[in-house]
């Protein structure tokens, strides 16, 4: 297999893994959430409606996918 086939190969990989990412509603509200501003998990939760465990998870599978990034304040 040529090197830009490999590529291709990866980018569709990715981009597949980050489309399967956002095929949730809470994980689009959490990254729409997000593109406005930073929030706490709790301002989060608070906006979404959400229980914590469960954003959480949801939080926790982007990060994996690096499509948010995390900090610690405070």
């Amino acid at each position: 297999m040529k090197r830009e086939e490999m590529l291709t190969d990866e980018l569709r990989e990715r981009g597949a893994r980050v489309l399967q990412a956002l095929a949730n509603p809470l994980r689009l509200g959490i990254m729409q959430a997000l593109a406005e501003r930073s929030l706490s998990c709790s301002e989060l939760q608070a906006l979404l409606n959400c229980p914590q465990p469960t954003l959480s998870l949801q939080l926790k599978l982007l990060v994996e996918q690096g499509l948010v990034a995390t900090s610690k304040e405070g």
